[in-house]
């Protein structure tokens, strides 16, 4: 059966789009075969629903195309206590325990432990790729899913109404949906800007400084062009980067020029800045 299931994926790759196959079909794994029933091993309960939605018709109709007629099951990996404390293998709802993880509703913006909530339709899924924002996709497709090659950083450049925001928040999507444990900050450079304010004016740098240094596992943060001549805020950035990169934490930044070309910025933070990987959505 593993042979068959090797067939059933290639067929399935070549009939729906790239980005929707690395998406939602390379993941899934051959749980089980017994009987005329499949059972696939899945990230998680969203992608559960998604799957039965769009792809569990598509998955029996190429068995049967191969002359295994069956039945399609899908399972989590989550494990018995992780799945006990909101959704069950089955996709099932459980009653909350004390200090539950909060889970996401398909379909609804989503909430983040800082920063602002991600635009739901902004997803990997409803990305119109193109001839000039492949390479774009694809490096922030594999960021999301951590396979760029060791690299955990990435710099989206493009004017606006390119797809910068969309992309970028689409990492946070995915993030979130196949590890909802993740802690995500997607802020502006503005809000990054604010806050800190804030925290200087009320004494509570030292609490800022933690949460971005310490509790951040996915920054993402936009408009960094914002920054220009802000002298603190680019230093304090700067040693932030530090501190994640060191931690092999996750970060995404978006903006509309090279930092080389934004208008006073730290050397400090340039520095850190011209060592990234780019990418341009729509050009």
């Amino acid at each position: 059966m593993d042979g068959f299931w090797a067939q059933v994926k290639s067929q399935i790759k070549q009939t729906i789009p790239d980005h929707s196959y690395r998406m939602w079909i390379d993941p899934l794994e051959l749980l089980e075969h017994k009987d005329g029933c499949i059972s696939l091993s899945t990230p998680n309960a969203f992608f559960v629903r998604r799957l039965k939605e769009n792809y569990q018709a598509l998955f029996e109709t190429e068995f049967e195309k191969l002359g295994h007629p069956v039945h399609i099951t899908f399972t989590t990996q989550e494990s018995p206590k992780k799945a006990s404390d909101g959704v069950s293998a089955a996709g099932v709802l459980k009653p909350k325990t004390k200090h539950p993880i909060q889970a996401s509703l398909p379909g609804f913006g989503l909430c983040f432990n800082s920063g602002r909530m991600l635009k739901k339709g902004y997803t990997f899924d409803d990305f119109v790729v193109g001839d000039n924002s492949s390479f774009a996709y694809s490096a922030s497709l594999s960021l999301a899913q951590g396979k760029m090659n060791g690299a955990g950083i990435l710099y989206l450049l493009g004017k606006t109404g390119l797809g910068k925001s969309h992309l970028s928040q689409a990492v946070g999507h995915h993030v979130i949906t196949k590890q909802n444990a993740l802690r995500v900050y997607y802020v502006t450079a503005e809000d990054f800007t604010n806050e800190m304010i804030y925290a200087l004016k009320n004494n509570t740098i030292d609490t800022f400084k933690e949460k971005y240094r310490k509790k951040c596992e996915l920054l993402i943060l936009e408009d960094i062009h914002f920054l220009s001549g802000k002298q603190a805020i680019q230093k304090e950035l700067a040693i932030t980067l530090d501190y994640l990169l060191n931690a092999d934490r996750k970060i995404i930044f978006s903006g509309c020029d090279l930092p080389d070309d934004i208008p006073k910025i730290d050397d400090q933070l340039r520095s850190r800045l011209t060592g990234l990987h780019y990418s341009r959505p729509g050009y």
